[in-house]
């Protein structure tokens, strides 16, 4: 292998880490969490009415 291969496998590694990474990110965000607090609305224990 020269230089210029490992460079571009380089580059392609790491556009694929960042790809993976924008996934990971999109589907840790569409996780359902917990409770968010008591004054958003969409708790049990919520002041809206």
């Amino acid at each position: 292998m020269n230089i210029q291969n490992i460079i571009v496998l380089c580059i392609i590694l790491a556009a694929a880490v960042y790809v993976a990474n924008m996934f990971w990110q999109k589907a840790k965000a569409t996780t359902k969490k917990g409770d968010c607090g008591s004054d958003c609305g969409c708790g049990p224990k919520s002041k809206a009415k």
